[in-house]
């Protein structure tokens, strides 16, 4: 995430925690997609510690993802905004990648969602992962 300056900037709702224990803001951007802090990481050791925190980060992803299906599987479909605002982009490339056409792209990415949203109640985390029942969703 990166302020009007483009400097980077903590990601609002992801916070890792160091081996040592303290916790430290994570950057979007920097290192890796999810974000990453900012240590100084060099050898074979510091890359361990950095893998660490990037699973943790992608854990507490996932846990805010779950924590999101869960409260719309309850009835609260105005969660389902955030996982639409996560998954809109990368959805709509796959579509795109398929298809090559902008406006038809655009209908089926809709249409995916759409059935997403009607059929969130259905969804068994046991049985996959978020992202590739939406990707089901969009291929069929």
């Amino acid at each position: 995430m990166y302020d009007k300056n483009n400097a980077a900037v903590s990601h609002p709702s992801l916070t890792l925690t160091c081996p040592c224990g303290t916790p430290s803001p994570a950057i979007a951007g920097e290192g890796n997609r999810e974000g990453s802090v900012c240590l100084p990481i060099k050898g074979r050791e510091e890359e361990g510690i950095a893998q660490n925190l990037i699973y943790n980060a992608r854990q507490n992803m996932e846990n805010s993802e779950s924590e999101l299906i869960i409260a719309c599987q309850k009835g609260e479909l105005e969660n389902f905004g955030q996982l639409y605002d996560q998954y809109i982009d990368k959805i709509y490339r796959f579509i795109y990648y398929r298809t090559r056409h902008k406006e038809t792209a655009e209908d089926l990415t809709a249409q995916t969602f759409q059935k997403a949203l009607e059929g969130v109640c259905g969804y068994n985390a046991g049985r996959g992962r978020f992202s590739s029942w939406l990707y089901q969703i969009a291929r069929n």
